[in-house]
């Protein structure tokens, strides 16, 4: 209770042509336009943080990857430190 929460999704690293390629993939593109694209900042301001990804061979999205690696910045100033992740 109380809780300000934030929706957010990573960018999308794939080419329009690839996603078009792909009725699935298409529709759920168009259905989640309107979602915010997730920022270092707001990492920084959450106290906590829950990925979730789909995956691919086991490991996680190249997009969700690609975020978490421009998180350095951050870590290395302990900016990530004392909060809750998932």
């Amino acid at each position: 209770a109380g809780a300000e929460v934030r929706l957010l999704k990573v960018a999308e690293l794939a080419p329009q042509a690839a996603i078009d390629s792909n009725p699935a993939w298409a529709a759920n593109h168009a259905a989640t336009a309107n979602i915010p694209e997730a920022t270092t900042a707001d990492i920084e301001w959450a106290d906590a943080v829950i990925f979730g990804t789909p995956t691919r061979f086991g490991n996680v999205s190249s997009q969700l990857k690609q975020f978490i690696d421009t998180l350095g910045g951050l870590w290395a100033q302990g900016k990530l430190a004392d909060k809750v992740y998932s």
